[in-house]
């Protein structure tokens, strides 16, 4: 055997991974069972037809599976380990984060750029994800469950590729099945392919909401592409790539598994430059001020009541932290939170507090709120 082959069991491809790389480049399924299928496909006249093995957990997968990469590379005449890396990434979608800088000429970053490039790379994705689900021009510290999930269960850190220091990010799609029930109809997408999609779409957005925020000043730029994927976690992760790394050129790309077709206008690549951070940094800032969260939590201490009779309830304003800041937050409460409030304001005690905020005026008021009662100790601390 003369290929090249990564020995690392998570590097070996699924034989999902094989089937969806065959049909995608024109092979047939001839016949499959429990232990083997196969493909044919003619070239040059011949018909020509390929193993695959289908029991992943056996120990003779890998070199069986070389065998079969090794013929394929002779058959497209192409190096075993892009065949390799073509093959793996059939059911992936890849986010690539190149930095062109002077800290990563020879392929390295220092260790505390590092740790913060990675950071920023998970906060990207994230606020891609939380866009799929509710697109907003900003997301409270509190995500949603669904968005978290998608860390642990569908997104992979790749390995690094070569360039001044690329960053690659590997989100496993599901592969669409066909069925005569759904043949003219448009299935759901999953989750992981409305973050990717809306990651490619939001950061193509933000470069184009900064060039143009550049010339006029006007924050409508940046709040009128929330739809598209353009949040304030997103600007912040953007510019967080561009300052900790000291970046001349930060360029990301995605790329979509063809086991799932996505619209040809899609943007597929982006490159920011440093001298956007400062139009990012004060873009998210004022997003910020303008959004609503439907969920947060935060400590407060009473600074005002307000109530004609407070049998029946009345107003309070909490001064406490929220999203990282100082706010002053109004809250209607009933009776019997009202009298929560007076005496919390009477001993001096913090009081937590949980619901949905909104900017009404001047003021950040908490509507529908789920928890107004004296802070734990163990909250406190």
């Amino acid at each position: 055997m003369t290929g090249i082959w990564v020995s690392q069991a998570s590097a070996v491809p699924s034989p999902t991974d094989v089937a969806a790389y065959l049909r995608q480049h024109g092979w047939a399924l001839k016949k499959a069972d429990t232990d083997w299928s196969f493909f044919e496909k003619d070239l040059q006249g011949e018909q020509v037809v390929l193993e695959v093995p289908q029991r992943a957990s056996t120990t003779s997968y890998s070199r069986l599976l070389a065998t079969l990469l090794d013929d394929l590379s002779r058959l497209e005449a192409r190096p075993p380990a892009v065949v390799l890396r073509d093959v793996r990434s059939s059911t992936i979608d890849v986010v690539r984060i190149g930095i062109e800088s002077s800290l990563t000429r020879d392929g390295r970053i220092p260790l505390e750029a590092g740790h913060q490039v990675y950071d920023a790379t998970r906060d990207l994705f994230l606020a891609a994800a939380c866009s799929a689900l509710d697109p907003r021009p900003a997301f409270s510290n509190r995500k949603p469950e669904e968005a978290l999930k998608l860390l642990s269960s569908s997104a992979r850190l790749g390995q690094t590729e070569f360039g001044s220091f690329v960053v690659t990010l590997e989100c496993s799609v599901p592969p669409l099945l066909q069925s005569e029930f759904l043949l003219g109809a448009q299935a759901d997408e999953p989750l992981v392919r409305r973050a990717t999609t809306m990651l490619a779409r939001g950061l193509a957005a933000t470069q184009t909401a900064a060039r143009l925020a550049a010339i006029d000043g006007s924050l409508k730029h940046f709040s009128e592409r929330a739809p598209e994927g353009l949040s304030a976690n997103l600007c912040e992760a953007v510019a967080e790539l561009l300052e900790v790394t000291l970046a001349e050129r930060l360029v990301t790309g995605v790329s979509f598994a063809p086991t799932r077709q996505v619209a040809p206008t899609l943007p597929r690549a982006t490159v920011f430059s440093p001298d956007i951070v400062p139009t990012l940094r004060s873009a998210a800032a004022s997003l910020r001020e303008v959004a609503s969260y439907p969920d947060v939590e935060f400590l407060g201490r009473v600074v005002k009541l307000d109530s004609t009779n407070p049998t029946e309830g009345g107003t309070v304003t909490l001064r406490g932290e929220v999203e990282g800041r100082q706010r002053s937050v109004r809250v209607t409460l009933s009776s019997g939170d009202y009298k929560t409030a007076v005496e919390a304001h009477k001993n001096s005690r913090l009081i937590a507090a949980q619901g949905a905020l909104h900017r009404d005026a001047s003021a950040w008021v908490l509507k529908q709120q789920r928890r107004f009662d004296v802070a734990e100790d163990a909250e406190m601390a």
